[in-house]
């Protein structure tokens, strides 16, 4: 068991399974922090969106799929799993967030990480823009 804090990183799917997908595959490609697992939502989409990410789950060990029976919302859905989630740290993530770079690594190495309450992580565009 590693020694580094649990991340439990929160992403919401609606209709999105193709980017969510490439989310999560970036994800997983790019990280290197020892300790996270991903919560993979889906906010009453379909069957296509809860096959592909049953797919995603099957693929890695670290995948925690919930299908909602009725679209709660963004705020709802996202609190329905942040509530059940005990220790570590939550990281929320878009669907469309495309991942180059060892995002959580990166995060929880800063020092003063221990004493924030919220921490937001630097957007940049493909273009360079942040």
């Amino acid at each position: 068991m590693s020694n580094c804090p649990l991340v439990h990183i929160v992403i919401l799917n609606y209709k999105t399974p193709e980017l969510t997908s490439q989310c999560v595959h970036q994800l997983m490609q790019h990280t290197q922090y020892e300790n996270f697992q991903v919560h993979v939502i889906d906010n009453n989409s379909g069957q296509e969106s809860v096959t592909a990410l049953e797919k995603l789950k099957a693929q890695y060990s670290n995948i925690h799929v919930s299908v909602n029976s009725k679209n709660l919302g963004f705020g709802r859905a996202i609190n329905r799993v942040a509530s059940q989630i005990k220790d570590g740290y939550l990281l929320l993530l878009n669907s469309d967030v495309v991942i180059n770079g060892d995002v959580i690594s990166g995060l929880m190495s800063q020092p003063q990480l221990s004493e924030a309450t919220v921490v937001g992580i630097r957007l940049t565009e493909d273009s360079g823009v942040q």
